[in-house]
């Protein structure tokens, strides 16, 4: 059927994802959303978020988003911009005052470089630390930005995909604005777009008592190959950072879906201007990704790629 109806494809969607989960029984619980036009037309959870606790997924479940924490970091950052408190065409040390890079940053090097990942900047360390061993003493973090920040001209202006310009620009809002990055989201979106199940503290999470779906990875010890166990790294508030850290449901990621697919429209009101949803959505460099269905060059906007699938446009990330 070239046009199936609602009807039909929900149900033969649900049969394959069956399917699928049928054929490959270690995966814990996979959560998907499809907006269509204005509104969700599947919102389904399948398997357990605790299998240790024999915990059942469901639609109100919390997932990490990961790196799609980017698209939200960059639309409050779009907004920031709009209202001139922090500009994208700005240096990015206009808004570090206070730090002493040990290595001399440009002038030419600008805040939407950092959220388009072509800064030429690295700070393997900081990434480190914000990502993973949740070492964020402030002044540790202060030292580690102004030691370990280098800058190299071959590589600004090209595309070079990290967490550092997201971790870099979580930064400047709190040196310039005062303000925390997990807050602003709050504010700037979560809130506006009624998102009820959706945070960047974990302990917010656990205060609120939300189930959150536990970590699993795939074992690569020898014995166990291939066998999904619980991972030893579980995010708390430390670990969360601006390049990845939020917690939220998939019927919230519809509804976020549905917001960025609607010119910031949801429910009828106008949550977000259209012209910014359009500037996020718009590329400013080009990229490549070798990751399937997604092959090939694209570009990247503000926390999207912008890419190819065969023939049709797709605004998506990984």
């Amino acid at each position: 059927n070239s046009n199936p109806s609602e009807k039909d494809f929900t149900a033969a969607y649900d049969a394959q994802i069956r399917k699928t989960l049928a054929t490959f029984p270690e995966l814990p619980s996979i959560a998907i959303v499809v907006i269509k036009d204005d509104k969700p037309i599947f919102v389904h959870a399948y398997g357990m978020a605790d299998m240790e606790n024999g915990v059942k997924a469901d639609t109100d479940t919390l997932y990490y988003i990961a790196s799609s924490t980017k698209s939200f970091t960059a639309l409050t950052a779009a907004m920031l911009d709009q209202e001139g408190k922090i500009k994208l065409s700005d240096p990015v040390t206009k808004y570090t005052p206070g730090i002493q890079f040990k290595t001399e940053i440009p002038d030419k090097v600008t805040i939407r470089d950092l959220l388009t990942h072509t800064s030429g900047l690295r700070n393997g360390a900081l990434v480190n630390r914000l990502a993973f061993t949740g070492q964020i003493d402030q002044r540790e973090i202060d030292h580690v930005f102004a030691e370990g920040t280098t800058f190299n001209d071959a590589f600004f202006g090209k595309y070079n995909y990290t967490n550092l310009g997201y971790n870099i620009y979580g930064l400047a809002l709190h040196y310039s604005l005062n303000k925390k990055w997990q807050d602003l989201l709050q504010e700037r979106i979560f809130t506006p777009a009624g998102l009820k199940h959706t945070t960047a503290y974990v302990s917010q999470a656990r205060t609120k008592k939300f189930q959150i779906a536990a970590p699993y990875v795939i074992d690569t010890d020898a014995a166990d190959a291939g066998k999904m166990v619980r991972s030893k790294l579980e995010k708390t508030d430390q670990n969360m950072q601006s390049a990845g850290g939020i917690f939220m449901s998939v019927s919230d990621l519809g509804r976020w879906l549905n917001l960025n697919m609607n010119g910031g429209k949801l429910d009828g009101k106008q949550v977000v201007p259209t012209d910014l949803i359009r500037s996020a959505q718009t590329g400013y460099t080009k990229s490549t990704r070798n990751e399937p269905p997604f092959s090939g060059d694209g570009e990247y906007g503000l926390g999207w790629q912008i890419g190819k699938y065969r023939n049709e446009k797709v605004i998506y990330h990984h």
